[in-house]
């Protein structure tokens, strides 16, 4: 078939070459109707331009931040929609309500966003005649006229896009992947389509200019296919047109930047100083990202939001106080869930999945059997075969097969029960389970996914980085909101939080237990938490740090949603600089007690472990061990501390370099972060 002229688009010759059918079916946008080489970065900009002009006094908007938060919630809508449903598609209507929330704006603007979103598409297309043509002789004729379209937008208001574009009588019906919750490039929607005419599938032909979701998904689902693209002249100009907009973008944020002269900031002169002015920010930006990742869902009955104990109990009071004080809906339901590696791992270990054996591993490195027993609630043994035996998968699958493991296979089977109740109890029926945590690996997602696979498990992290040396399968459910990539890099201001992760842990992690058993009581299943009051605790054991910035949140306002990103970037900036080049004020603000390690083993861990009085290899050794090793030269060397930061810093600089070299496009794909 030879290649049609972009001006006139599609031809309809194809069809009249082939055989009739009764059914044809046409693609609407690039088929139907040409969009002209503008981007779709471009068109959003001319929508957020009307939308500003016409918006009411009352709630005036700089169309800079209605472009943001289209780009934005676009974006996050369609990562979730990858993450926790893997099916169906962005709808236009959760677009823009989640629009409205990032702008403050009132529910009764929706209906002004949805007419200017349809103005601004009638002008940005053109009817491709022919084809039109031909599909008004094949109803004429008797035959019946479908369009099948991937896209946020309704039956209805594609209906209004052609009639105002190409005229009327053109087709019978129209089907669009945000209505049936079905695409066409994963060929659900021509399954549905199919079974909604009634017809076999050779009795539709289908015309379309997408390579992959108009013909080879339509022949694979038995449609016949007409694949007419656009020229590639017209693919170079919309591209182009796309790079422009993004370069003027940046230029003019660049430039709006410089041109602000924000207050001096604010002397900072304790931990609860620096949990107002830095962590206040920073906290409140991932509540709003959190909000904006569950607003996007379309399917918000199905889904469960699970804060997980013990850092997400923090978060969920955090959450509650941005929903209150900002004023913003959610429709998914949510609730604490008493969950920890360890009570997954236990439910997952007899089905002895590579997650749940990598992991113990990993943790359990250089420890013997009877360690790994105990940790898991388990009586030790005496066999001298297993009580100084060492650990690795082998020796688990080993053991578990072993006789002597029956006593410890019968306590998981038992916990293995009462947690499966336990989650039914919380889920109520839901089967998309969203984990909500601090971060940063989600062993507790990868561990619930191999134990119950009847759910469909994923997570949202405040950040999401593989510190470990394991597998990412579970990457694609799992999302960070402020940051997601693999280690620190000198470029992305987010990520140095990576850097000492120990501090975001310390800042919501309570006093307490992790939770590591379940009892039944008269029916209703109780962690080993449950006994304890845990919201008082939540409240009354916190640290300065949490305090400051829970105080900034208590002083928010609606109208604080929309500008917060200027005032998250100055407080991630000062915590960059807090965490890379700490002076001795810092290194006071941001000290965490001891932490425990956690997963059934015994022993602290501390951030910064420097003993002064040791000898200089001790010394260097102890600072290469720390997880904040930038803190942990500071304190050994505080008259060198400019020196040996800026030497760490290097290192660090060299590193990313050296990885960017292995891997081309890993900082694109890794940085994506909705919140920045």
């Amino acid at each position: 078939m030879t290649k049609q002229d972009d001006r006139s688009g599609p031809a309809g010759a194809s069809h009249r070459d082939a055989a009739p059918v009764p059914i044809l079916s046409t693609d609407v946008f690039d088929t139907l109707l040409l969009r002209r080489a503008v981007s779709e970065r471009r068109r959003t900009a001319i929508l957020a331009q009307r939308l500003a002009a016409r918006l009411p006094t009352a709630c005036p908007r700089r169309w800079q931040q209605i472009y943001t938060a289209r780009m934005a919630a676009t974006k996050i809508a369609h990562r979730m929609l990858n993450a926790v449903t893997d099916t169906g598609d962005v709808v236009l209507g959760r677009l823009i309500r989640l629009q409205l929330g990032m702008l403050a704006l009132p529910s009764d603007t929706f209906d002004l966003f949805l007419h200017t979103e349809l103005e601004v598409e009638s002008d940005h297309l053109f009817a491709n005649k022919q084809l039109a043509a031909t599909l008004r002789a094949h109803r004429v004729s008797g035959g019946r006229v479908i369009a099948i379209s991937d896209t946020p937008y309704s039956a209805q208001f594609v209906t209004e896009l052609i009639a105002q574009v190409a005229g009327d009588g053109i087709v019978d019906k129209i089907y669009t992947s945000s209505d049936w919750q079905a695409t066409k490039r994963k060929g659900e929607l021509f399954k549905k389509v199919i079974a909604a005419e009634g017809v076999a599938p050779h009795c539709i032909r289908h015309v379309g200019d997408d390579a992959h979701a108009d013909d080879r998904m339509a022949a694979h689902a038995g449609v016949a296919t007409v694949y007419q693209p656009r020229s590639r002249w017209h693919v170079i100009r919309r591209r182009a047109s796309g790079a422009i907009m993004e370069a003027e973008w940046r230029l003019s944020s660049a430039a709006a930047s410089k041109s602000k002269n924000p207050s001096a900031e604010p002397a900072l002169t304790s931990s609860f100083d620096f949990g107002v002015h830095v962590m206040g920010p920073i906290l409140f930006e991932g509540c709003i990202g959190l909000w904006s990742h569950l607003s996007s869902l379309s399917n918000p009955d199905s889904v469960r939001a699970l804060f997980c104990a013990r850092g997400g109990l923090r978060m969920r009071l955090a959450f509650e106080r941005v929903l209150q004080r900002c004023a913003l809906p959610l429709d998914v339901q949510y609730r604490d869930f008493m969950t920890s590696r360890l009570v997954a791992a236990k439910a997952s270990l007899l089905c002895e999945t590579d997650a749940t054996l990598s992991e113990i591993g990993r943790v359990y490195s250089g420890k013997s059997m009877n360690e790994f027993i105990a940790g898991f609630g388990g009586t030790p043994l005496d066999e001298p075969t297993f009580a100084d035996q060492g650990i690795d998968e082998t020796a688990i699958r080993a053991f578990l097969k072993n006789p002597a493991s029956r006593p410890f296979r019968e306590l998981l089977e038992h916990h293995t029960t009462l947690y499966r109740t336990y989650i039914d109890q919380c889920t109520e029926g839901a089967q998309n389970l969203i984990l909500v945590d601090t971060g940063l690996y989600g062993s507790t997602l990868r561990l619930l996914q191999a134990a119950y696979p009847q759910y469909r498990w994923s997570s949202l992290l405040l950040a999401r980085s593989n510190y470990t040396t394991l597998p990412e399968e579970h990457f694609r459910s799992t999302v960070g909101i402020w940051v997601q990539r693999n280690g620190y890099s000198p470029f992305d201001v987010r990520s140095s939080i990576l850097r000492y992760w120990q501090l975001i842990e310390a800042l919501f992690e309570p006093d307490l237990p992790t939770v590591s058993s379940f009892s039944s009581d008269g029916g209703a299943i109780r962690s080993n938490l449950d006994a304890r009051r845990i919201d008082d605790v939540l409240r009354r054991e916190t640290t300065p740090l949490f305090d400051g910035a829970m105080a900034y949140l208590d002083a928010l306002a609606p109208a604080d949603v929309i500008d917060h990103h200027a005032t998250g970037q100055r407080a991630w900036l000062r915590l960059r600089q807090a965490l890379r080049f700490p002076t001795s004020e810092d290194l006071a603000f941001l000290r965490v007690p001891k932490r425990s390690i956690d997963f059934g083993v015994q022993g602290h861990m501390e951030a910064t472990p420097v003993q002064r009085g040791g000898s200089l290899a001790m010394t260097l050794g102890q600072i290469r061990g720390a997880s904040w090793k930038e803190g942990a030269a500071a304190r050994a060397f505080p008259h060198l501390r400019p020196l040996t930061n800026a030497g760490l810093e290097a290192v660090q600089i060299i590193r990313y370099l050296r990885a960017l070299a292995k891997r081309p496009g890993l900082s694109r794909k890794s940085t994506e972060n909705p919140a920045s």
